[in-house]
């Protein structure tokens, strides 16, 4: 009566860490709590901008691009859309800091986790001569 018992216990044992088993969570930087909504007008709104400073541009010399949290956020989701087997998921560009950040999740197998990029933002000295130059 014993070893059924203990053969039944260990059943559900096993049973239960398979199913845990299906999805781990690695970890990862913090995702932000504070999410950048994603929508359609906000790429169309982008593309418009580029365009117009675009052709300001060719009649200026200067191209001047103001581009938001929310556009980058929305471009970068719908391109990852298009992917079959896109590298992450749910990105999200945050503009703080002089720094630009996409969070995002990778999902790979059984693995979960989120995951960060940083990138300063900054001109060089060149940049803003030949800027200057044009003014």
């Amino acid at each position: 009566m014993k070893t059924k018992n203990f053969t039944l216990a260990f059943f559900f044992i096993v049973l239960f860490l398979t199913s845990l088993a299906c999805t781990l969570f690695v970890g990862g930087p913090e995702y932000p709590t504070q999410t950048v909504p994603v929508s359609t007008e906000e790429v169309q709104s982008m593309q418009t901008q580029i365009d117009e400073a675009l052709a300001a541009g060719a009649e200026t010399g200067v191209v001047t691009l103001q581009i938001t949290e929310s556009q980058l956020t929305s471009y970068i989701a719908f391109k990852l859309q298009e992917k079959t087997n896109p590298p992450f998921t749910e990105p999200q560009v945050l503009l703080r800091n002089g720094q630009m950040q996409i969070a995002g999740k990778i999902n790979r197998g059984m693995f979960a986790a989120n995951m960060r990029i940083t990138m300063n933002i900054r001109t060089s000295d060149e940049s803003l001569r030949t800027i200057q130059r044009y003014q």
